[in-house]
């Protein structure tokens, strides 16, 4: 597994942030996703309607590219970007860089998130519905998949922070053990890393485990008898016949899982 940035999650942030003494997190207590927490790393974070923000919230009154939490000690400093329908903390529209504090509300169109603080920013995140395991070099593939799940509404764990910290290491295990579907792209790179081969043991020993071959390759010989789906023609097209073959199979897992944790 490696990745870029989440549109939903932040796991590039929350992995760094996981480095970090303080913890930065957010929030939502009004909106699409209630419940949900974002940590924000030292990089900060742009929030938006769509991708490459890297907090999305897509609804039509948050802006493509919203605002930006900057991240300046250990305060949150909120910037916003020329936004439609503007950016609040604790209800004041902001117009020039702002302070958030903890406890604070940041509102953009309908949605609000609170700045926790102390152990409530150390808490576990939400399990996401999907963990992407891809090797760094297919970085550009991954993408297409993450932001294909999340135009769907999933939930999706991807991030490139380099592998180091017993801290990262706690936080990517969280992630990977709780999420109700591991995708596994499988490439000649990824099958010869040891991290991608580790994830995707974990997910087979969950039975979350959903690989795909994203070129031809010789997949590692213990799952090799794992029905695996070929994408390796697949370039983001919505109706090709087997990416909706996957995405069922993907959306029965993670039904499956939601069901099982609710009993």
């Amino acid at each position: 597994m490696d990745v870029d940035q989440t549109r939903i999650m932040t796991a590039a942030d929350r992995a760094e942030s996981a480095l970090d003494r303080a913890l930065h997190s957010l929030e939502l207590i009004d909106g699409l996703y209630l419940g949900r927490r974002y940590l924000i790393a030292r990089a900060g974070a742009t929030l938006g309607r769509s991708a490459p923000a890297d907090i999305v919230l897509p609804e039509s009154e948050v802006s493509r590219a919203h605002c930006r939490i900057a991240v300046e000690g250990d305060e949150l400093v909120v910037t916003d970007l020329d936004s439609t329908n503007g950016t609040f903390v604790d209800g004041a529209r902001v117009t020039e860089p702002t302070v958030l504090p903890v406890g604070a509300v940041l509102t953009v169109g309908r949605q609000s998130l609170r700045r926790l603080g102390g152990e409530d920013a150390r808490a576990p995140v939400a399990a996401p519905d999907i963990f992407l395991s891809y090797n760094r070099e297919d970085q550009a593939i991954a993408r297409r998949f993450a932001e294909a799940f999340t135009a769907l509404g999933f939930d999706v764990w991807w991030d490139v922070t380099l592998r180091a910290g017993q801290a990262y290491d706690e936080v990517t295990e969280t992630a990977l053990r709780s999420a109700k579907a591991v995708v596994v792209l499988w490439s000649k790179r990824s099958v010869a890393s040891r991290w991608v081969r580790a994830e995707a043991t974990l997910g087979d020993r969950n039975g979350t485990l959903l690989p795909a071959m994203i070129e031809a390759c010789e997949r590692p010989v213990m799952f090799e008898l794992t029905q695996t789906a070929n994408l390796s023609h697949w370039q983001g097209e919505p109706d090709d016949a087997a990416w909706l073959a996957f995405l069922e199979d993907v959306r029965r897992r993670i039904d499956a899982s939601a069901t099982e944790s609710s009993r």
